[in-house]
């Protein structure tokens, strides 16, 4: 019940921000800490991983030129 009830705490938004009349999808409350803590985790791992796809070289051996074609030729 204890892991229940936090987990409903943590998702709780208290408002939402609202301009002029559009609702913002900001709410305002517990779950807006854990957007920003959870966002600027999956930054930096998000980018090891791009860095790590850019290092792994797939298109090794294959030419353009030879591969190309365009549709109509």
């Amino acid at each position: 019940m204890a892991g229940l009830g936090s987990a409903a705490l943590f998702r709780t938004a208290l408002f939402t921000v609202r301009m002029g009349e559009q609702d913002i999808g900001i709410g305002i409350g517990p779950s807006a800490l854990l957007t920003a803590i959870l966002k600027s985790v999956d930054s930096p791992i998000d980018r090891g991983r791009a860095l790590k796809r850019l290092d792994e070289n797939v298109m090794k051996g294959i030419s353009f030129a030879k591969h190309y074609s365009v549709s109509g030729k």
